[in-house]
């Protein structure tokens, strides 16, 4: 079996905060829908997008 450095480690910890941060931003959207809170799914949607676009510069970034 292959051992994880500890920069993989760091890398691996990093992805899954990112991830857990989206899981629950769309989880809050589904919330906000389901109150009819649209002004508060907009702000957290907008926030999404802008992590998500950071996401995508970041992998660019490493091409």
């Amino acid at each position: 079996m292959k051992q994880t450095t500890s920069l993989e480690n760091e890398r691996i910890k990093h992805v899954n905060a990112i991830t857990n941060e989206l899981h629950d931003s769309c989880d809050e959207i589904y919330e906000s829908l389901i109150d009819h809170d649209y002004t508060h799914c907009k702000e957290v949607a907008k926030t999404l997008i802008l992590q998500l676009k950071a996401m995508i510069d970041s992998m660019d970034d490493d091409l």
